[in-house]
């Protein structure tokens, strides 16, 4: 019932011509824990049956038995609110998106929105709380961004199996996500 919900949801955004924000998402969460994150922007062809979940992209296509799904997630992520008589834009988050692929053993790329130019930072933590890696610290333009983490400290040394947590910082703005590194 839930994924004929999702699948109606999704449905309507992509057959009805409506334009997705910038961050919605389609996250499909295996039995075994694995997790697949779609842009909606980048989905092609979208097809759910009682048998299996089809999910074509601009690169390549996934098929998912419909046995081994645990979830379907549409999760939008607002990264701004517009005036309706205006269109201009009244206020607007900075957005850290989740890693992909997670978990990952050799390298997996950071994301994240935002509104204004200016300085960012990304930060890679330990769950102890030390400084792991600084993967980012300079001026960038408003918008999408990415940036790849190796498993490596700031010494270039590899990491060891376990959790992490990336943290963005920019116009006073923090957040924080985990990400499981497992070589």
């Amino acid at each position: 019932m839930i994924a004929r919900l999702h699948w109606l949801v999704l449905s309507l955004l992509l057959l009805g011509g409506l334009t997705p924000a910038q961050g919605t998402r389609l996250v499909v969460t295996l039995t075994a824990g694995d997790q697949h994150a779609f842009e909606i922007d980048q989905i092609t062809a979208l097809t759910f049956t009682a048998e299996s979940l089809r999910v074509g992209t601009r690169t390549q296509g996934h098929l998912f038995a419909a046995a081994d799904i645990a979830e379907l997630q549409f999760i939008w992520t607002p990264t701004g609110v517009e005036d309706e008589d205006t269109e201009a834009v009244i206020t607007r988050v900075s957005c850290l998106l989740p890693n992909t692929p997670n978990p990952f053993s050799v390298h997996t790329k950071l994301a994240f929105d935002m509104p204004q130019s200016g300085p960012v930072s990304i930060r890679v933590y330990g769950v102890d709380g030390r400084l792991v890696r600084n993967l980012l610290q300079e001026d960038r333009s408003m918008g999408r961004h990415t940036v790849d983490w190796d498993g490596r400290d700031n010494a270039g040394h590899q990491m060891a199996d376990g959790i992490y947590i990336y943290r963005l910082i920019h116009n006073g703005i923090e957040d924080c996500r985990k990400m499981v590194l497992i070589r």
